[in-house]
């Protein structure tokens, strides 16, 4: 808990309470708080439960199987504006990948997450797998569960560096 002075700004999300002596506020990171990016290549939104020890190889994991991926065609980016890079040629918004043996909290996911510097960025060189590709897990699938199979077929790096067969 630290304490929040009258007019400072917080992030959304904080924990917050009010000492009812009117002596002042703290406020806390939750224990458990809700991360929500977007993840463009996928036209949609992670929403996951995160604690401080979620590993950031967790988060970008649980990003893979919602845009159907391999786990390495999925990567958590903080944005970096140009101001902040100090250098005039550098693009309006450039990223750095987040270590994804990081801890939320050792990445400070949540004020990261507050200030929306964050992006989770998907490989465009990657393409599906073919079903031959996919091997004894499609020959094992039951049949009538072809839409099963079908959802757990990902997309993955390519093979030899060919990137002709998105």
């Amino acid at each position: 808990w630290q304490e929040i002075v009258d007019g400072q700004s917080v992030p959304a999300g904080l924990e917050i309470v009010l000492d009812m002596s009117g002596k002042g506020k703290r406020g806390r990171i939750p224990p458990q708080w809700q991360l929500q990016i977007w993840i463009a290549g996928a036209r949609r939104f992670l929403r996951l439960a995160v604690k401080p020890s979620t590993l950031i190889r967790d988060i970008t994991t649980e990003a893979a199987q919602l845009a159907n991926v391999a786990p390495e065609c999925a990567s958590l980016v903080r944005r970096v504006s140009k101001s902040a890079t100090g250098t005039a040629k550098a693009p309006a918004a450039t990223g750095v990948v987040v270590d994804g043996a990081m801890s939320a909290s050792e990445a400070r996911l949540f004020e990261a997450h507050s200030d929306r510097t964050l992006d989770l960025r998907l490989d465009p060189t990657c393409r599906v797998l073919r079903e031959k590709e996919v091997g004894s897990e499609a020959e094992e699938a039951p049949q009538g569960h072809s839409e099963e199979r079908a959802s757990r077929l990902a997309l993955a790096p390519p093979a030899g560096g060919n990137h002709g067969d998105r």
